[in-house]
């Protein structure tokens, strides 16, 4: 089972990287390996929320064709995901089981 929530993990950081690509490109116009090497900066190294979030949901929406409300799923689901998890869990009487996570 981990390795299942492993693979889906690289998968989906996969996919919000790209959408950064398509977002510098998209909204700069820059050549695609500019937007690579920009994009692999702020991505694996910078690592900046407030630059990386807003040109994800850009290039998910122009550069993928997604609506408005997928681009910004692709980048908030994890969120909505553990406020969800600690809702139901406060309700259920206990987070012994969160505290892994």
């Amino acid at each position: 089972m981990t390795i299942l929530f492993f693979l889906i993990q690289i998968v989906y950081s996969l996919l919000q990287a790209a959408a950064i690509f398509a977002g510098l490109e998209h909204w700069l116009g820059w050549p695609n390996w500019v937007c690579a090497l920009v994009g692999g900066i702020f991505v694996f190294g910078l690592r900046i929320t407030p630059i990386t979030v807003p040109l994800g949901i850009v290039g998910a929406h122009y550069g993928f064709q997604w609506s408005w409300p997928m681009s910004l799923l692709l980048f908030f689901a994890p969120l909505l995901l553990i406020i969800t998890l600690a809702i139901f869990s406060r309700a259920a009487g206990g987070t012994k089981w969160l505290v892994r996570w």
